[in-house]
């Protein structure tokens, strides 16, 4: 029998610096059955930190300089940052050290035909999810629109990554959900690395009105070609826009 997996309808805003998982308790943040563990904790505040820049790209990472400023011993550190080797977002080379990883033309080329699978399938999948998540939805996208012209670059990488989010998230697959996560910090990630050249405009958030309309009527096939434009042409401008920083 296939499992069926429930709407989960909350703010999406955290889940760009937590695991898709959350304890559904008051205070907590985490949908899972036990509290995350520190290595887990750590890898999530890391990860951020990269996405942000904050430790840009060929930064070196020291687990020692990491624990004091994130409270956590040394062991859940090197917990972490294996998991951020295995993500691609730090390189460790052997007595050198461990380093942020660079973002490249092919990175960004590579990372781009992957998304572009994961965000149609998401919207198509979605657009056969319950009308109450799909309402919900409609109206997460509405109240962003309607305050997309004020936007920084910031505001709107956060607001591209929740929408694409919800759109995993009401496709009632979880392993999708996580690795649209994932695909997420890539993007963030080279959106920031990309300021002052990439505009607020250039992340075209528009798009999602149309899009969102035809997944709420239940058209797969509509919805998920108006995303493959949007996601093509959001990745064009991108690359102008390295080409532009960097070329």
């Amino acid at each position: 029998m296939e499992a069926i997996y429930p709407d989960i309808n909350q703010d999406s805003r955290q889940e760009l610096v937590l695991p898709v998982k959350r304890i559904q308790t008051e205070g907590s943040s985490y949908l899972s059955d036990e509290e995350p563990s520190a290595a887990e904790k750590a890898y999530w505040k890391i990860r951020e930190k990269i996405i942000n820049l904050d430790f840009p790209p060929g930064s070196v990472i020291r687990d020692t300089d990491l624990s004091d400023l994130l409270g956590y011993g040394r062991t859940p550190i090197r917990e972490a940052i294996k998991r951020l080797e295995v993500e691609s977002l730090v390189v460790s080379h052997h007595r050198k050290g461990t380093f942020v990883n660079e973002i490249t033309l092919v990175d960004i080329r590579r990372q781009y035909q992957i998304r572009r699978q994961l965000q149609t399938l998401a919207v198509a999948l979605a657009s056969h999810s319950s009308e109450k998540g799909l309402i919900h939805l409609d109206r997460k996208v509405r109240k962003l629109i309607s305050n997309a012209r004020i936007y920084s670059l910031e505001t709107s990488i956060e607001k591209n990554a929740e929408l694409d989010l919800e759109f995993a998230r009401l496709s009632g697959n979880p392993y999708l959900l996580r690795t649209t996560q994932q695909y997420c910090g890539y993007n963030r990630r080279t959106w920031h690395l990309l300021a002052g050249e990439l505009t607020a405009d250039d992340l075209m958030l528009t798009d999602y009105i149309n899009i969102t309309a035809w997944a709420i009527k239940g058209n797969e096939e509509e919805s998920s070609r108006l995303m493959a434009l949007h996601v093509d042409a959001v990745h064009l401008k991108t690359v102008d826009r390295f080409l532009e920083k960097f070329i």
